[in-house]
């Protein structure tokens, strides 16, 4: 889809957005701004401010242009029927206007192919990524798909551009530690990130050092 195609798109739901966020968040104002444009994608920015609420609900939507013929793998999910929002739903913190929507989502090993590049790539390691190799690994319990982690790392009109191998991971607990403590704070309750603190992070570290050293044995080939 050309850029404009999708800045239409943006605009013609934006009203839309508006109101189911004033469904669940009471009166406020949505602002949508756009975080970058590059030959390959578009992000934006979509910010809710509540009256009654300081703080502002953000969602950043990405736009990453595929190479011609790949298609990624997704999934229907009805988004009433998820265990989050199903539990957030029964315990009154969330009231969704279409429960019974229908979401085309990435398949989990599509999802954890994507914070393979992700942290290969990234200029500077996120601990959210970690986080959700983390949650992808010992949680849900995806496994490397080879395949899927080849196709991903060459599926996208921008280059793959590694910023470290995966032998890196193995060695650098003293960085990965430092991506989640700057990183997580923003996002896990100050109890949760002091119980992972104590805990010296390893569960995170367990599973990503051991995403990377299941990559390495099943022999996925990382472009130079």
């Amino acid at each position: 889809m050309e850029r404009p195609a999708l800045e239409r798109l943006l605009k013609a739901i934006e009203a839309s957005v508006s109101r189911e966020s004033v469904a669940h968040f009471g009166p406020g104002r949505l602002t949508v701004t756009a975080r970058g444009q590059r030959d390959a994608g578009m992000a934006w920015r979509l910010a809710f401010a509540p009256q009654n609420m300081r703080d502002r609900i953000m969602v950043k939507v990405e736009c990453e242009r595929l190479q011609e013929g790949v298609v990624l793998a997704t999934e229907p999910r009805v988004l009433g029927m998820q265990g989050a929002v199903a539990y957030l739903v029964t315990t009154g913190e969330l009231r969704i206007p279409r429960p019974n929507s229908v979401l085309v989502v990435e398949t989990p090993a599509e999802l954890l192919s994507d914070k393979v590049r992700a942290l290969l790539e990234r200029p500077y390691l996120k601990g959210r990524d970690i986080y959700d190799v983390w949650h992808l690994r010992e949680g849900l319990g995806v496994a490397v798909d080879r395949a899927v982690v080849e196709r991903k790392l060459s599926c996208y009109a921008a280059p793959f551009t590694p910023q470290r191998r995966p032998a890196w991971f193995a060695k650098a607990t003293s960085d990965l530690r430092e991506a989640i403590e700057n990183d997580l704070g923003r996002f896990l309750p100050p109890e949760v990130m002091a119980a992972c603190r104590h805990d010296g992070y390893h569960p995170f570290l367990d599973a990503l050092q051991g995403l990377f050293r299941e990559l390495r044995e099943s022999g996925v080939v990382i472009p130079s």
